[in-house]
């Protein structure tokens, strides 16, 4: 039984250790940030900011229009999924880490 234990305890440690350095972080600084989004997972602005509330707005300009989601009294604005390869610019009151 001991000796399961260890087993157990040991295949969930090298678990943790291949999840934790498989996964991407990307440092957002306190205030403007301007963000090539790069990811398989999709994700909403919303899902971000909830996930993240330090983020005070998520944006992007698409044919010369802005589209912005804002952590105000619960989301003001247009939720939208985050697409691989476009521009976003994060506004932060202070430095988070997403982890993806």
């Amino acid at each position: 039984m001991k000796r399961r234990l260890i087993l157990l305890f040991f295949a969930l440690f090298i678990l943790g250790i291949y999840f934790v350095s498989s996964a991407e972080i990307i440092k957002i600084s306190k205030g403007e940030n301007r963000l090539n989004w790069s990811s398989d997972r999709e994700t909403t602005a919303k899902e971000l900011i909830i996930a993240y509330p330090d983020l005070e707005v998520i944006s992007y300009y698409e044919n010369n229009v802005s589209h912005g989601f804002v952590n105000t009294l619960g989301g003001i604005g247009e939720d939208f999924r985050l697409i691989s390869g476009r521009e976003y610019e994060i506004i932060s009151k202070e430095e988070v880490l997403i982890i993806r």
